[in-house]
């Protein structure tokens, strides 16, 4: 048996993430930040993505999970 341990650390995550190839896209306040699957966040800064992609959540502040099917990408709200 494995002891489950933390890698890293997404701050500002606001739901669940969603696995494209090697990236992850985790949504955050302005959008889906993008993050190395097994590094992270860049430089080991929890607040630093690789980039964000603009969403418009039209004023929306709850939960956001992100999930990916092929190359669409699909928000919960």
């Amino acid at each position: 048996m494995q002891t489950l341990t933390v890698d890293w650390v997404a701050a500002n995550a606001r739901g669940l993430p969603a696995e494209v190839g090697e990236s992850l896209l985790m949504p955050v306040a302005g959008g889906l930040s993008t993050f190395d699957a097994v590094s992270g966040p860049s430089a080991g800064d929890s607040a630093v993505p690789a980039r964000t992609i603009a969403v418009n959540r039209n004023g929306y502040a709850g939960r956001v999970d992100a999930s990916a099917i092929g190359t669409t990408v699909i928000e919960t709200r």
